[in-house]
């Protein structure tokens, strides 16, 4: 399975939730499963924010062999199911995209960039409890 996070840089939401869903599937000893992030308007390359960086190691985790990169049809197509933090656009309306968090009722997780530190503990905390419920899903869902 092929998961893949989008929100619109890839600097803050997404490889945080890369980067926890991966420790989360370890924890869980879930194998076979890839995750990767990208944004709708990433630079190509660009680091993770530093303060996103700061708020992963506060909570012993780092961006996974991180450069930034941009949605294509090519990453779009690798992904089985893609969860998008930010509008998803229309050709990506194709029944394996969703809102994310919201996909499970929770809110909508606000871009911390151009936040304070606070901001981006607030949205880690957001994802980390999202991304708890999508590694559950993923278990049942590959014991099926």
């Amino acid at each position: 399975m092929n998961v893949l996070f989008v929100c619109i840089g890839n600097t803050c939401r997404s490889p945080m939730a890369e980067a926890l869903l991966i420790k989360k599937l370890k924890a869980l000893k879930i194998k076979n499963v890839s995750v990767r992030s990208c944004g709708t308007r990433a630079t190509e390359g660009k680091h993770a924010n530093p303060l996103a960086v700061q708020v992963l190691k506060e909570n012993g985790l780092k961006p996974t062999g991180y450069g930034a990169s941009r949605l294509s049809s090519i990453n779009y197509n690798w992904a089985d199911k893609a969860y998008f933090f930010t509008d998803v656009p229309e050709w990506c309306n194709d029944g394996k995209s969703c809102e994310f968090p919201a996909i499970y009722g929770l809110s909508a997780v606000a871009d911390p960039y151009g936040g304070t530190i606070e901001d981006y503990r607030v949205a880690f905390k957001a994802i980390d409890a999202a991304c708890d419920i999508l590694a559950s899903e993923i278990k049942k869902e590959l014991s099926l």
